[in-house]
């Protein structure tokens, strides 16, 4: 599966050790893909995110640590 991936979409990471985890990511205009195999696992994962779901995703994260972060303060 990486193989094809790799002829269709641009690689912008991967972690592949020959023992462990393995990992890979790609993307075009709109999309990243992520493929995913835990250590001894028969199967893998693969997603494919919106560059725009993505960036909602972190926003609200950054969000959510703000508020938290705030909270805390708030409590002192």
């Amino acid at each position: 599966m990486y193989k094809n991936l790799s002829k269709k979409y641009k690689l912008i990471a991967e972690k592949r050790p020959f023992v462990g985890n393995q990992y890979a990511k790609y993307t075009d205009d709109q999309t990243f893909i992520v493929l995913s195999a835990p250590h001894m696992s028969f199967e893998s994962t693969l997603e494919y995110i919106s560059k725009e779901f993505d960036k909602k995703v972190k926003e609200m994260s950054t969000q959510e640590k703000e508020q938290k972060n705030n909270k805390e303060l708030n409590s002192l």
